[in-house]
């Protein structure tokens, strides 16, 4: 149900009627002379002049979609380009243009420029079939035909738009007069069959000429009561936040705009584009389409039916789209009733299989669209994917209109707040805007002295709009602090001209300085604004400002990341001088706070020279080991990473992917375990002996208290990715063999390596052998009888008589092929015979000593003198050259049939 409020909106812009005018014009001095190169043609118009025009002439063609097609069973006329004949007399001119100027008046409008098109030649038999005129130009509005003196009967012309029509008959003043018909484009129109004579007609293409307002409108003399209602309707929250008003006639994607506007949808929107900024509404136009899928000529709709309306392009005044495919409700447009409108277009139903599937229609209506300023957020673009830079491209233009509008208004407090919050909203969006929409923003912020917008774009230079970038190639945003430092050098040049020292730049840049963790791209602004300055007095005033801030910034963040590292670097390289602020207070201060991936890179750094030689890189890569130390020990969800893909984490630190594949020199060290063995060896390459040392201690206690994490890897994985690396390293660096290393290599080889194998194989006595678990019941009467026959050493046979479903289920618990199986049919139910056949130890210790192969030629890569030195010599015997295990007999030396032959490997199965 619409308002009351929205109702009596409706009542004061409602009146729709069809804009057309006919005129006859009686005059026999101002009748035009066609000529053409070879022929001059005198009115009226005679049979043979008839056939001398119809010689040059080609058949008209008609458009239909976005093809040009000749059908006479649809357009049975001919004509002639207007380049290709003149009209001779000299009064003709001055008649025209007096014919226009009233032309005009009857369309609603001030002022037309009409262009010449065709001269069409209608004979008996011609007619066109219903159709609308294309808008062959971008602003065509309407058409303008003259029919000029030719005697003849039929060739009526029938003008429909909606419900309402109206018939003109060019036959009465034919024979001597002019007769002149203009319609809007929208117009369906048709001409009926000529049933005698010749119809000659001059066609034009109408445009509208400046900025012309109508001279009379409804809507325009009720304004001050329109202003006073949409008022009342923005004071009351409760009120839908926008208004939805249907135009009079249908405008194409190149002709909807404010100045095309035909007839009187020409008052109302000039009306309501005036009144609606000053009182607090955004006025936009739009195309909405209503869809109705399924009923039938009787209006009845079955379940399947789907009916949904939505704005399919949003327009500014301009006619530039900044909106699309905005879902409102079906009845959200004011004064609309579907039901009283015939459809635009159908898609006929398909069959599909047994049934055909229900059409589809179409209502296109042009309608006004009036926002609530500080509702407009809703129409920003927030979606991504491969239309994405359309999305921004309307985001912008939506972002123009509003600060256009700022600008119009810059006294209106409530538009200044609604702006200011549709800026945030745009440079928060998703869908990111471009640089040339910040450099905007910038401008008229500035310009209109709104620093809450202002301040808005500043915060864009340092608070990205998705997750923090982790690279460190470049400053976050490195473009938008590119155009808010070019406005903002050029408003400070034009306003504080020798006056630098006096700028406040807290007033203008306090959000940059309050943004917590932010010191790199404090320091990248601070670089961009200068060489936009480029005004020495300037940059002065700045520089004074900014490098305490930048020193406080740099003590007091909390966190540094990837995307910090070539900014400390750069701290790092101009003060290096400093040995002793350098080792006792930067690096003591912020290696602590880096990021887990930051520590590698940083390290790396100092020994691969990627940002220079350090003359003491030695103590450099000392003191970041000191500080950094519980970050590059190893975790145990360490030994967990795979070589791409794969996640590792430890702690509050999260590392994915992303931040291990940041430097091209670390592409064969990928997994944090590589990085860590590399940064072991280049410690003892560079003199840092202790410090590693210390790190594999610290390393190897962490990893055992953490075994739960990693134990129940693959032997394969283990050694591959990590036990073998790592014993070669401690080799090949010659790693004293200190106990938190010795005791690492024993728990890992007891307690997981040798885990498979921790339990040898025992001969139980006589036919005995272990019980099965059953999984499908808790208590399984067929598993409870079976599990007392395999533990009785006595029983080697058993019977069991049962349904087939439960010897079945019995069958699955006996796999293995230390069993032979037997089912007896003699009588119901059938019977299951289990026989034992005493091989139960002889297989288990055959498993046993393949897993034992197979583990010792996993770990044969352990088999070295480190390992030897390490372990000492009896448990490196039995933990890594694995010996075999000693017979233990703790039952009977044999089964009761004494029958120890070997047995075939796959379960016996006897069916009879």
């Amino acid at each position: 149900m619409k308002t009351e409020m929205e109702v009596s909106v409706h009542h004061l812009l409602s009146r729709k009627m069809i804009n057309a005018r006919c005129v006859r014009h009686s005059t026999q001095l101002n009748r035009p002379v066609i000529s053409q190169p070879r022929n001059l043609i005198p009115l009226p118009l005679k049979k043979d002049d008839a056939q001398t025009i119809k010689s040059v002439c080609r058949q008209a063609p008609f458009g239909h979609g976005d093809k040009t097609l000749v059908d006479t069973s649809v357009c049975n006329t001919w004509e002639l380009d207007a380049s290709k004949f003149e009209l001779g007399n000299p009064e003709w001119l001055n008649f025209f243009d007096k014919m226009v100027q009233d032309t005009a008046v009857g369309l609603g409008l001030n002022e037309v420029l009409a262009k010449p098109h065709k001269l069409l030649l209608y004979e008996p038999g011609s007619f066109f079939k219903p159709h609308k005129d294309s808008e062959k130009e971008q602003g065509m509005v309407g058409t303008l035909i003259i029919c000029l003196p030719s005697q003849h009967e039929g060739g009526d012309v029938h003008l429909s738009f909606g419900s309402q029509f109206k018939h003109f008959s060019t036959a009465p003043a034919s024979k001597f007069d002019l007769t002149s018909i203009s319609w809007f484009s929208d117009v369906t129109h048709e001409v009926t069959k000529l049933t005698s004579g010749y119809r000659l007609v001059l066609t034009y293409k109408l445009f509208i000429r400046g900025n012309s307002f109508i001279s009379a409108s409804t809507a325009r003399d009720k304004t001050e009561h329109l202003r006073a209602l949409l008022d009342k309707w923005k004071s009351q929250s409760w009120q839908p936040d926008r208004i939805i008003y249907p135009l009079s006639h249908l405008y194409t994607k190149t002709s909807i705009c404010l100045a095309n506007m035909k007839g009187r949808d020409r008052g109302v929107t000039h009306s309501l584009n005036k009144i609606c900024s000053e009182i607090g509404f955004y006025f936009m136009l739009a195309h909405a389409t209503h869809v109705r899928t399924g009923g039938d000529d009787y209006g009845d709709y079955d379940e399947e039916s789907e009916e949904y309306t939505n704005l399919t392009s949003v327009y500014t005044p301009l006619g530039v789209q900044v909106a699309s495919d905005v879902t409102i409700g079906d009845n959200e447009i004011l004064g609309y009733n579907i039901n009283k409108e015939e459809p635009d277009s159908e898609d006929e139903g398909e069959f599909t299989g047994n049934e055909n599937m229900a059409p589809t229609f179409r209502y296109h209506k042009t309608v006004v669209v009036l926002v609530l300023k500080d509702r407009l957020r809703k129409y920003l673009e927030k979606f991504v994917g491969f239309t994405v830079s359309a999305q921004k491209s309307q985001n912008d233009h939506l972002t123009e209109m509003v600060l256009q509008d700022l600008a119009n208004n810059r006294d209106d407090a409530y538009t200044e707040q609604a702006a200011a919050g549709f800026v945030d909203n745009v440079l928060r969006c998703s869908t990111e805007p471009q640089e040339q929409t910040v450099r905007l923003i910038s401008k008229w912020a500035l310009e209109l002295d709104s620093i809450a917008m202002f301040r808005t774009c500043v915060q864009a230079t340092y608070a990205p709009l998705g997750p923090r970038a982790p690279t460190g190639d470049r400053c976050p945003h490195y473009v938008y602090a590119k155009a808010v430092s070019d406005e903002l050098s050029s408003h400070l040049r034009a306003h504080y001209d020798g006056k630098e020292y006096t700028i406040d730049w807290d007033y203008w840049l306090k959000d940059l300085v309050q943004a917590n963790n932010k010191a790199t791209e404090f320091d990248a602004f601070c670089t961009i604004f200068k060489s936009s300055a480029r005004h020495e007095p300037l940059v002065e005033s700045f520089a004074a400002w900014a490098v305490p801030i930048g020193d406080k910034k740099l003590a007091s963040q909390t966190i540094w990341t990837l995307s910090d590292e070539k900014y400390l670097f750069r701290v790092l390289i101009t003060r290096n001088a400093d040995s002793e602020w350098v080792l006792q207070s930067f690096l003591p201060t912020v290696v602590p706070r880096f990021h887990r991936s930051l520590v590698w890179t940083f390290l790396r750094g100092i020994t691969a020279g990627r940002f220079g030689p350090f003359k003491n890189s030695k103590e450099l890569y000392k003191c970041i080991i000191e500080h950094g130390k519980e970050d590059l020990s190893l975790y145990g969800n360490d030994i967990l990473e795979q070589e791409r893909g794969q996640i590792g984490f430890h702690s509050s630190h999260f590392i994915s992917t992303y931040t291990i594949n940041t430097h091209h020199d670390d592409v064969d060290h990928q997994t944090t375990c590589k990085r860590f063995f590399r940064m072991i060896k280049e410690s003892y390459i560079h003199g840092a002996e202790q410090e590693a040392l210390g790190l594999l201690e610290q390393s190897c206690q962490r990893l055992i208290e953490e075994r739960q994490v990693w134990s129940s890897l693959s032997v394969y994985h283990l050694m591959s990715n990590f036990l073998e690396p790592f014993v070669i390293l401690l080799e090949t660096s010659n790693v004293p063999p200190v106990p938190a290393i010795r005791q690492f290599f024993e728990v890992v080889l007891q307690d997981v390596v040798h885990q498979p194998i921790m339990t040898l194989p025992v001969q139980l006595m006589g036919w005995a052998h272990e019980k099965v678990f059953c999984t499908s019941l808790p208590n399984c009467s067929p598993c409870q009888s079976l599990n007392a026959f395999l533990e009785n050493p006595q029983q080697q046979i058993w019977h069991f008589p049962a349904a087939k479903y439960l010897r079945q289920h019995v069958e699955r618990q006996l796999t293995d092929s230390i069993y032979s199986l037997q089912t007896i049919k003699i009588r119901q139910p059938h019977t299951l015979v289990v026989t034992k056949l005493g091989t139960h130890y002889d297989k288990s210790l055959r498993d046993w000593q393949q897993k034992a192969q197979q583990i010792s030629h996993s770990i044969r890569g352990l088999r070295r003198d480190y390992m030897k030195s390490l372990l000492g010599e009896e448990k490196y015997n039995a933990l890594v050259m694995i010996g075999q295990p000693e017979q233990r007999n703790v039952g009977t030396t044999g089964q009761i049939n004494g029958n120890y032959a070997q047995t075939d490997t796959k379960r016996r199965r006897i069916w009879e």
